[in-house]
């Protein structure tokens, strides 16, 4: 996650937090690394939900808490009160930086504004064992350099699942003990070695390309069973196996690593499972998996990511639309400079949805095809079908009279027909609040 500094001649800063990312463990940080390059003149955290013990420790640190509502569907209201807090110190009299405190590339456009409005420039400070590809889009616009927490990006809850991804490139889901996942500690100046192995074996090209599509490549190269997920005991795994006297094959360029995300569920029954919400999004999705790179590529990747199938989704054009139009892929294509019109031919759709599966400037997660708990619910309860458990054609049609009634854009499959009312859901949210 970036931190962005946005630093004039005096280095007097105005500090700016999303409390719904970064919690406690980060504060100290985050403050600290303010203080490397200047005085720390006020700071704000903003947040919808907070610990017991942040008020005393946000005050010890000399920040604020400001609490933001929030409501379902539209705009996060936190990066709203963000970017209107950070728009504001940026001009205060006493305040002749801004430190911003923030994961989401939306915040470029901030770093854009304020450079051009107050010829501020940028600094942009990511945690050591943090997945660098963010860095790549900020580091157009700005210095990148990192900063180190106490907890080393510990989870607050630790998951109580792992992902074992095989030689045949398909991954299973194993049971994580507590004792498996602490006792793997893993040293950054280790991390740095072993990118460098990966980079003179070329399944890296520099320091800065995710270190989790590498290590994959490399184990599936050499026949090796690894742990993926959590990422530090893949890490320390292959830092055991590369202790052998070395002989190790040079990347062949051939694979494509994916790893698919479920949506969120945030249920007693999931978490009890799976311990920690990221594992949740991980076994929901699926596992883990590795491709051959070729023309099939696309097709196969969509499918097992559930966005093509034979049939309700054999449409390719529109499973792309689909694909690229999901909030976290869109972020991912947006970070590669990659973006996908309804009306490019499906050869293009094709094309550029390869040149993103490639990437080694992404660490390969895609976010799976939406599913239609929404709108099974909501088609039952407004009287297109008699029950939310109806069959799949039943509710295709459903979509289909709910579409033509509300004029909605016509779509040819499934996936996208609830992409739809999804996004209808959310405009018909967003203005009955306004």
């Amino acid at each position: 996650f970036p931190i962005f500094l946005l630093v004039r001649a005096q280095k007097r800063f105005g500090l700016v937090v999303d409390g719904d990312v970064f919690g406690p463990k980060h504060f100290d940080g985050i403050v600290q690394a303010v203080k490397r390059h200047g005085e720390l003149q006020q700071g704000y955290i903003f947040a919808s939900t907070m610990g017991k013990n942040w008020k005393q420790l946000v005050a010890a640190l000399g920040l604020e808490l400001r609490e933001v509502e929030r409501r379902a569907g539209g705009k996060d209201p936190n990066d709203i009160a963000i970017s209107l807090e950070a728009a504001r110190l940026a001009f205060q009299e006493n305040v002749d930086a801004i430190a911003l405190a923030a994961p989401d590339l939306d915040f470029l456009y901030l770093v854009d504004f304020l450079q051009r409005h107050s010829s501020i420039q940028v600094l942009t400070l990511f945690p050591r064992l943090c997945s660098p590809s963010v860095a790549y889009a900020f580091k157009q616009k700005s210095k990148v350099d990192w900063f180190m927490t106490g907890s080393q990006e510990k989870e607050e809850t630790p998951p109580k699942k792992k992902m074992l991804l095989h030689p045949n490139g398909i991954s299973t889901i194993a049971d994580l003990h507590p004792e498996e996942f602490d006792n793997a500690k893993v040293q950054q100046e280790a991390v740095d070695t072993l990118r460098s192995t990966l980079i003179d074996l070329e399944y890296l090209e520099d320091q800065e390309q995710p270190l989790l599509p590498a290590m994959c490549k490399f184990a599936a190269s050499h026949a090796l069973t690894l742990t993926v997920w959590p990422k530090h005991l893949a890490i320390a795994q292959l830092l055991k196996v590369l202790e052998a006297p070395p002989s190790w094959k040079r990347n062949d360029h051939h694979l494509v690593f994916v790893l698919p995300r479920g949506k969120p569920a945030a249920t007693k029954k999931w978490l009890q499972e799976c311990g920690s919400l990221k594992a949740v999004e991980y076994v929901r999705g699926g596992g883990a998996f590795l491709k051959m790179d070729g023309a099939a590529l696309v097709p196969e990747v969509l499918q097992q990511l559930g966005y093509l199938d034979e049939e309700m989704n054999k449409d390719l054009s529109e499973a792309i639309d689909v694909f690229a139009n999901m909030k976290d892929n869109h972020k991912a294509l947006q970070l590669l400079d990659i973006s996908i019109k309804p009306d490019f031919s499906v050869h293009r759709k094709v094309a550029l949805v390869h040149c993103a599966l490639v990437s080694p400037r992404v660490v390969g997660e895609w976010q799976t095809a939406p599913g239609d708990d929404l709108a099974r619910r909501y088609l039952a309860a407004n009287g297109y079908l008699r029950t939310s458990s109806a069959p799949r054609g039943d509710v295709f049609a459903a979509l289909h009279s709910f579409s033509q009634q509300m004029q909605l854009p016509t779509t040819r499959t499934y996936n996208a027909a609830v992409k739809e009312l999804s996004n209808w859901l959310t405009a018909a949210d967003s203005s009955r609040r306004r």
